[in-house]
């Protein structure tokens, strides 16, 4: 909105009688730049979070206000501020009868916000996330809390932090004029000094409207150059200066190493410039082919490729066989598995709970079980034909294949007292550092995890012991993938790839300019890896993280990796969140020829799944190539698919009806009912097995 706008709702005329704000931060500082004291318009603060999805609290903000306060609750909504004595900060939850529905379930208690609180006389104060807190030199701070308190002593619109190579605090500030720097050491704990104060008119948004930390960090990042110009700007030039004499001699602070070190990013740097015995030419000598090593890395870090064309052939979709609803969105995989009187069977979860057993060919349910809380992860099915599946209410499920019964589940959550489980005995346990969406991967006596906390952990996996922990500048939302002699390779959100040895030190990485939430792909002819990011693009690179070539898929989106199918050796298919299923050659060239045919009517944020079912029919046994496909639409779909079948050999065009639509065959009940909706089968609920003992789900 531009300033005439906005001094004419805040204005003396405005026609505007309340005006609500949300979603982020109060703007105070363009709000009182713009109200006049004989505005009329009723402004208020309204507070809330994702989770629940509406208002819980109002505070009325009266003209010239500086401090926004959490307000007072709403109807039916009480505000509690957690007593956990063990925690400086007090986290605000949600409470009272007004219960939040959330996953489709009414809460029992009060919902935890991630919000951190000050009670101040005047009420509750927003004081930062707790995911937010930093911890830096070992000492843990509240970056919100400091920033808030700078902007105060300051006088300043807006104040960021951000952490470089987890070593290097930098400080971004929204003003025109420098600060003291005597005002920023006063704020900040002495181990947790900003090594660079950067001074910016406005601060970079994202497309959500809020911070885009991503691009302070790259503008931190670009803030380097070579050792020369490094030391001049801190006063010491060559041919003016004793090299003989130490930084120190010179009068050098832990500031001003710190910012050496930020610039030459490395944090040994900072206390070889505080050694009063090491001359500056021995420093120079140590460092002057650091320049060198980091232009280096900063071209190979940055993606800056012309992407290769990528010409689209829409093709038919298959035939799609039968399909189940859900009742909520599918984002894990799908389990196969055999029943013990020999029946194939699929296994699917979704957010409402629900687990289903299906058989294969012909899409009878043959159990459902509903448990009272979301279901995110993918369920597996072990050799003793049990299935086990996470949920968000932190139990472990284990439940029988064949009957559909739960056999016994293990509580996760350290709060909660655990029920007796007399088939389950807890072998070890660690704590790792936050939440992690992938799944552990074993290496040798190693189990690695990574974290959105942006972390790669390892632990012994007989004992549970930590062995080492890596940290990174972003969330990991993918497993490592191991290749070659012990490499691990995995991804952040950040749009970094990198390259770690078993003993946990970091070989190599790249930074790409777009998230990515998919692991690494290793190519199977010529050993090279994919790796697939969230705006569309695909990289190819070698082992040594070098960038052979990029691949833009418009209007595509990809959070799980490249995967090739049993039958079909000499193809590469890529999963679209767009619903759309990609089928490539390989070896991948500069020219692509991409193959598509949607499998669902809307997102798809889990794998396909391809397996070859034998059938017997008048005697006669016939393999049939199926594909299982779980989407956001609620539907588990089953379509007969084989990647050299003859619908890859018709286009769209040539078709009399539309092939994208979604398939819906006759189903194989007695009165041949068929859908009506476009985009949906049938339920499966309404199947009735002709087997002599059947079983009716409704």
């Amino acid at each position: 909105m531009d300033e005439r706008s906005l001094s004419w709702i805040l204005g003396d005329g405005s026609p505007l009688r309340i005006l609500l704000i949300g979603g982020e931060k109060f703007p105070w500082h363009l709000i009182n730049k713009f109200r006049t004291r004989g505005n009329s318009t009723r402004i208020f603060d309204v507070y809330g979070v994702t989770e629940v999805s509406c208002w819980a609290s109002v505070f009325e903000v009266p003209f010239g206000c500086e401090n926004i306060f959490i307000g007072t609750p709403i109807f039916g909504t009480e505000l509690i501020v957690s007593d956990d004595s063990e925690r400086v900060e007090s986290e605000l939850l949600l409470g009272g009868p007004r219960k939040c529905y959330i996953d489709g379930e009414f809460l029992s208690g009060p919902t935890p916000t991630g919000d951190l609180v000050a009670n101040y006389a005047d009420g509750l104060k927003f004081d930062g996330r707790r995911q937010d807190r930093m911890k830096i030199n070992g000492i843990r701070f509240n970056p919100t809390q400091l920033c808030s308190l700078l902007c105060l002593e300051a006088s300043i619109k807006s104040a960021h932090l951000v952490i470089i190579d987890n070593t290097f605090l930098v400080l971004f500030v929204q003003s025109k004029e420098e600060i003291n720097p005597m005002t920023i050491s006063g704020i900040f704990p002495k181990l947790a000094q900003p090594v660079k104060v950067f001074y910016l008119d406005s601060m970079p948004i994202n497309r959500n409207g809020k911070i885009d930390r991503e691009a302070l960090r790259e503008l931190a990042i670009q803030e380097d150059g070579d050792l020369i110009s490094i030391l001049e700007k801190q006063g010491i030039s060559l041919g003016e200066t004793d090299l003989s004499m130490s930084f120190v001699d010179y009068g050098f602070t832990s500031l001003s190493a710190a910012e050496i070190a930020f610039q030459l990013k490395n944090p040994e740097a900072m206390r070889d410039v505080l050694n009063p015995h090491l001359s500056i030419s021995k420093f120079l000598e140590k460092y002057s082919n650091s320049g060198k090593n980091r232009e280096t890395a900063r071209e190979n870090s940055k993606v800056n490729f012309d992407f290769a064309s990528v010409q689209f052939v829409d093709k038919r979709q298959p035939l799609a066989l039968w399909a189940y609803d859900t009742g909520k969105c599918i984002d894990g995989n799908v389990a196969i598995g055999r029943t013990s009187n020999g029946l194939e069977v699929v296994v699917v979860a979704s957010h409402s709970g629900r687990i289903a057993c299906i058989e294969i060919s012909k899409g009878l349910v043959q159990w459902e079980k509903t448990i009272t809380a979301r279901i995110e992860a993918s369920p597996i099915i072990t050799k003793n034909n049990f299935v086990v599946v996470g949920a968000y209410d932190g139990i472990i499920y284990v439940i029988s294949l064949d009957e559909g019964a739960i056999s016994w589940k293990f509580n996760t959550n350290p709060e909660s007292s655990r029920e007796a489980m007399p088939k389950c005995a807890c072998v070890w346990k660690c704590q790792i550092s936050c939440g992690s969406p992938a799944q552990p991967q074993i290496f040798k006596c190693l189990l690695l995890c990574t974290t959105i906390n942006g972390t790669v952990e390892s632990m012994n996996k007989n004992s549970g012991v930590l062995q080492w922990k890596l940290n990174f500048d972003s969330p990991i939302f993918s497993p490592l993938c191991v290749f070659r002699d012990g490499f691990f390779y995995g991804t952040t959100v950040g749009g970094e790839i990198f390259k770690i040895l078993e003993t946990g030190q970091k070989v190599d990485s790249i930074k790409i300019s777009s998230p990515i939430f998919a692991p690494v792909f290793e190519e199977s002819d010529s050993k090279r890896l994919i790796s697939l990011t969230q705006d569309g693009s695909m990289f190819i690179f070698n082992g040594d993280l070098e960038i052979q070539m990029a691949i833009k898929f418009k209007d595509h989106s990809f959070v799980r990796a490249p995967f090739k199918l049993p039958n079909d050796h000499q193809s590469l298919y890529l999963q679209s969140t767009t619903g759309y299923l990609l089928k490539i050659s390989e070896p991948i060239s500069s020219s692509v020829l991409a193959f598509r045919f949607r499998l669902s009517s809307s997102l798809v944020f889990s794998r396909p799944t391809e397996l070859c079912h034998c059938e017997t029919e008048a005697g006669t046994q016939r393999n049939n190539h199926l594909l299982l496909v779980g989407g956001r639409d609620d539907w588990l779909r089953c379509y007969r698919f084989d990647g050299k079948d003859s619908h890859f050999d018709v286009k769209i065009e040539d078709l009399e009806d539309d092939g994208v639509r979604i398939e819906r065959p006759t189903p194989k009940c007695p009165d041949t009912r068929r859908t009506s909706a476009p985009a949906i089968l049938w339920s499966a609920s309404s199947f009735v097995s002709d087997q002599v003992n059947f079983r009716v789900f409704v």
